[in-house]
């Protein structure tokens, strides 16, 4: 009986003190006038959004998560329901009420309810109607504050197109994006301060979106636009498929163009060996191709709160060629007919294998090992013909074909605590480069460039009292270049970092930034691939290149109104020993290549203005502004160039129509001894939408252009005068179609996804 009475007397104390000891967030979801809302899914995630765990409240709407996460966010989601999120400390909230969703309602555009301010990034939520006035979620992307979507559809941010793109953490591109179901889309991730694994590649930004966690079964999206004169086409596939722990998904890219009227016009002026050549490059209407195929098949397994495992397997197939004509004049007055050809094949495959283990609710650790393979060879040639006689006068050529395996490995560990987040990591990078070169009159020769970079890196991020929110950061790289048995060059760099924002209100901030990058030269600027452009004028890498440091400032505001949101900023860039093109003289000919100049320096001012001018939201106007100062110090020479550039877009929305304009104004950058002009372009497009999901449309690419043209100018300094100016007649008043259809088949629990993507873009073939 004692022993009984013991026993009574153990589960009595433990009935007693296990709520003491287990710590839970509970409450009741309840509809405005108090009944029960059963099936919502309720996601408890830390303050930096990071997900913990989830649940479905029963048939009383009561829900109950076990976590010890203070303070958390919790969010509320339910398709008859309009979705909410809270942050709080306390165990027990008592009523949550939704309110239905007002589908007729007026809805805000990025206002302060749309956007979350956390330590690492911003989250934005944008309704199903707001995303449904345009053609596609990539699109709709331009909602957020400097974030434009360009004519070629190309995501870029302040102006600048160095932006990362990821979907659910995976690293993805704008074609895959395009073609998500915006009925799926959660929140957009918006990192204007990278994190620090992601310093090394000198991003600008990096966007992540998150895609509901309720999808059950699968999901099929298609995305076209294609024209039929030119042939032109930008065609995306994605099917995704998940059951139980695992999902399975399959992406198809296809972008082909077949051009007929390109035109490649120059003015050429230089020395060699005591001969001038003058000349004058009337371009005629010539052919150019392009066909890239990717595939990527990718599978994941994972247990919240557990593990996540990712393989991806990834093949891509391009080829572009070209074969300018060109009417040549002498200053002495000779005629010839020239023919610069360039056929480049490209063939890349990757590995991603991925491990992510979260050991509780403050400490995560994961590992990526990637590898990656190119193929590729280069086929360059150039040819004068006389006019009257037929005669060849001069002939060039050079072909290479390269090889390239590289291995990336990363491990990276985090930690959160109540200050903020630690994050600690290494990546190391080995790539090697094997060419073989055949040129005009010589014989084969191999050259190869193996490199190594290590970084060590770590961050912290957390705010004080949600008004000052910081960032610091630091690196160590150590790279390590080898080319040939000749040079070779090693050297330690520190990357320091600072990131601080203040939050006047919910729709006011400033903030500043200040970053030190290390940037390598590539494989290919390292590499001595010739491409020919005249006689004794050619393109081609300097194995001579060291890495240069940058130095990065930024200061920068928001404001939002409900019809109304300001957005600017100031920019500045220092870079001594910048890598830049460069001419010199060669061997055999006049090289444009790159060379370490003195100094770089740039300006910026970035400004963006998104208005509503009616209440109902049915019509929209986005206006970016930029003005720039380049500054290049060279050794022999300085230049120095302003520009500006307008980018506007608007867009009509009424019931199941939509019209969307845009247009992008010239403007110059100084690149070395280089001064590119940078192309106009516009577009509009008209839309109908017959079905939920479905876009049917039709573009006018260009209208009332002459050609699409844009070209580059020499410095007076320069060994090479030229002027040289591309012309794509093809592109202007190019009538195009579009079709789009995003559907589900099933909607299941997705988990979190990995937060980068190793591949390495470099193929090593240096083409501009």
């Amino acid at each position: 009986s004692y022993l009984f009475c013991m026993r009574k007397l153990l589960i009595l104390l433990l009935s007693i003190l296990f709520p003491l000891l287990s710590s839970a967030q509970k409450g009741s979801v309840m509809t405005p006038d108090k009944k029960p809302i059963a099936g919502v899914l309720v996601t408890l995630s830390k303050t930096d959004s990071t997900f913990v765990k989830s649940v479905a409240t029963d048939t009383a709407g009561r829900f109950d998560l076990m976590s010890d996460v203070r303070p958390y966010l919790l969010s509320f989601d339910h398709s008859a329901y309009a979705p909410k999120s809270i942050r709080a400390e306390v165990d027990d909230l008592g009523d949550i009420i939704l309110d239905e969703r007002a589908y007729n309602l007026d809805e805000v555009v990025v206002s302060p309810k749309d956007m979350e301010q956390f330590a690492t990034h911003k989250s934005y939520h944008l309704s199903e109607e707001q995303m449904g006035r345009y053609p596609d979620f990539l699109h709709a992307l331009s909602e957020i504050p400097m974030l434009l979507v360009g004519i070629d559809n190309k995501l870029s941010y302040m102006g600048m197109g160095s932006v990362k793109i990821l979907l659910n953490g995976v690293s993805s591109t704008e074609s895959e994006i395009a073609a998500l179901n915006p009925c799926d889309i959660a929140e957009i991730k918006v990192y204007d301060t990278p994190p620090a694994r992601f310093a090394a590649m000198g991003l600008t930004c990096v966007i992540d979106v998150i895609t509901k966690k309720n999808i059950t079964g699968g999901s099929v999206g298609i995305n076209l636009r294609d024209a039929f004169r030119p042939i032109f086409g930008e065609n995306t596939v994605g099917v995704s498929y998940n059951k139980g722990e695992s999902r399975w998904s399959f992406s198809y890219d296809n972008t082909i163009r077949r051009i007929k009227k390109d035109r490649l016009s120059q003015r050429l002026a230089y020395e060699f060996e005591g001969k001038e050549y003058i000349k004058e490059k009337e371009g005629i209407d010539s052919r150019s191709d392009r066909d890239e195929n990717s595939f990527r098949l990718g599978y994941m397994n994972s247990r919240q709160k557990s593990y996540q495992f990712n393989v991806t397997g990834y093949a891509e197939a391009n080829r572009r060629n070209g074969n300018h004509y060109q009417n040549v004049r002498y200053s002495d007055g000779q005629t010839f007919l020239s023919q610069n050809t360039i056929d480049n094949s490209q063939k890349s495959y990757y590995l991603d294998l991925y491990y992510n283990r979260e050991f509780d609710e403050h400490n995560e650790a994961l590992i990526n090992i990637t590898g990656t393979h190119y193929d590729s060879r280069l086929l360059s040639a150039y040819s004068e013909t006389e006019h009257n006689t037929g005669t060849e006068y001069f002939k060039s050529y050079s072909d290479i074909t390269s090889r390239k395996p590289s291995l990336i490995a990363e491990t990276q560990y985090s930690h959160s605590m109540k200050i903020g987040t630690l994050s600690l990591g290494v990546r190391d990078y080995l790539q090697y480069n094997l060419q073989n070169i055949t040129t005009e009159g010589t014989t084969d020769r191999e050259s190869y460039t193996l490199s190594n970079r290590i970084d060590v890196f770590g961050d912290l991020s957390g705010h004080l009292n949600k008004k000052l929110y910081y960032k610091a950061s630091l690196g160590v790289e150590h790279s390590y270049f080898r080319v040939e048995d000749t040079k070779t060059f090693s050297s330690f760099y520190l990357h320091p970092r600072i990131s601080l924002r203040y939050l006047f209100a919910n729709n006011m901030q400033v903030f500043a930034f200040y970053r030190l990058n290390t940037v390598s030269p590539t494989v290919s600027m390292l590499s001595q691939t010739p491409v020919w452009i005249d006689n004794k004028y050619v393109y081609q890498g300097n194995p001579d290149l060291r890495p240069y440091l940058t130095h990065y400032f930024l200061l920068g505001a928001y404001y939002y109104l409900p019809r109304f949101t300001l957005a600017m900023n100031l920019i500045y860039y220092n870079s001594p020993n910048d890598i830049l093109p460069y001419f010199v003289k060669g061997d055999n000919a006049i090289v444009q290549t790159y060379a370490n100049m003195k100094k770089s320096e740039r300006y910026e001012a970035v400004a963006e203005i998104l208005w509503y001018p009616f209440k109902s939201k049915i019509l929209s106007f986005t206006l970016t502004g930029m003005l720039y100062k380049y500054n290049v110090v060279g050794y022999d020479y300085s230049w120095t160039q302003n520009s500006a550039r307008l980018f506007f877009r608007t867009n009509l929305d009424w019931k199941k129509f939509g019209v969307e304009l845009f247009y992008q104004t010239t403007s110059k950058m100084i690149s070395g001894q280089l001064l590119r002009r940078m192309p106009s372009a516009a577009y509009g497009e008209l839309h109908y939408r017959p079905l939920k999901g479905m876009t049917a449309g039709i573009g006018w690419r260009d209208p009332f252009f002459y050609a699409y043209e844009e070209g580059t100018e020499t410095h007076p300094s320069a060994l090479v005068q030229n002027v040289t100016t591309t012309q794509i007649r093809d592109y202007a008043n190019m009538v195009y179609i579009r079709f789009i259809y995003n559907f589900s088949f099933g909607r299941n629990v997705q988990p979190p996804q990995k937060k980068t993507d190793n591949k390495d873009t470099d193929s090593g073939i240096l083409l501009e």
